[in-house]
């Protein structure tokens, strides 16, 4: 794989979403304290709905995956009245992240991904779905590479075939092995506020010892977890 293999701000796993709840009904038997959505790209943009609201062009390029309809002006009402190409049809939500660019190419991933949502909490049965228009930021932009080593949503870096644990994007993958790279969002929310200024300050993350989230952010919703599978070439 080619070294030059780089995701702008990736490296800071920079992950936003937004949620719009749909009426699926929930399964009579529950096997995992999870489920999953399941999204394919739609389009790459310099668009970012939560960060530049109402600005296309102001982002760098994001990848984005789920509702077709998601661009620098959509809203909740939007998304609700758009497509989408998640399994679920009625998950409105749209997701996106950094591009990954070989070169000057972007590198899209090769299958639908994959977002689980799952308790992050010790007490599984105390989480409540998402509210309608729930917007949130994962990452940092400006992280430094132990930085995100270090970040409370770190899971294993990146990988691809044997190789994991990796804070940067591996020098080799074996051909015909995907790249990929997880990131935990946080489960714990206020309660109150759909967004923040800076679109994290409403979300948290329970303690790791103990799964329990902090007083100032006693809600808990479903956490997030992204997987990016990429053909390294």
């Amino acid at each position: 794989m080619s070294r030059k293999l780089s995701a702008l701000t990736m490296t800071a796993a920079l992950v936003a979403a937004v949620v719009v709840a749909g009426s699926a009904q929930a399964d009579d038997l529950v096997t995992h304290h999870e489920f999953q959505a399941n999204c394919s790209v739609t389009t790459h943009l310099p668009d970012d709905p939560i960060v530049f609201p109402g600005l296309p062009g102001a982002s760098h390029m994001h990848t984005f995956l789920g509702n077709q309809s998601t661009k620098a002006s959509s809203t909740n009402d939007s998304l609700k009245a758009g497509q989408t190409n998640c399994r679920t049809p009625d998950d409105k939500s749209a997701y996106w992240f950094p591009s990954v660019i070989n070169g000057d190419q972007i590198v899209p991933p090769d299958f639908p991904q994959v977002i689980y949502y799952k308790s992050g909490i010790l007490r599984y049965q105390d989480v409540v779905p998402f509210p309608p228009g729930m917007r949130f930021v994962v990452g940092s932009p400006t992280a430094t590479q132990e930085q995100f080593r270090t970040a409370p949503g770190a899971v294993e870096g990146w990988e691809c075939g044997d190789s994991f644990h990796n804070w940067d994007i591996p020098a080799y993958c074996t051909p015909g092995t995907q790249l990929n790279v997880r990131y935990q969002a946080p489960s714990c929310w206020n309660g109150r506020d759909l967004d923040s200024a800076d679109h994290k300050s409403h979300m948290t993350y329970p303690d790791r010892a103990t799964l329990v989230c902090p007083p100032s952010h006693r809600s808990r919703v479903q956490l997030a977890l992204r997987l990016l599978d990429l053909s390294p070439s």
